[in-house]
């Protein structure tokens, strides 16, 4: 069984977490619009990418940081 990235959840995220794009930005060393092209599904964040942000905004695994849509 495959799966696609379907919707990254970053802005949900943010509330969630309490930790605004900016301060992910300085935390992560991303750029704040690298991140808003993520949370706007413009681009696809990496694996690399994607753990940094999970080590920064302190989720479970990278699993959250999209909804993923099952391929056939």
């Amino acid at each position: 069984m495959r799966y696609t990235p379907d919707r990254c959840r970053l802005i949900e995220l943010y509330e969630e977490t309490k930790i605004s794009q900016r301060e992910l930005s300085l935390l992560s060393g991303i750029s704040e619009s690298q991140l808003s092209d993520y949370a706007h599904n413009r681009k696809v964040m990496g694996l690399g990418v994607a753990r940094t942000i999970v080590r920064c905004l302190r989720l479970d695994c990278i699993d959250q940081l999209y909804t993923w849509r099952k391929l056939d």
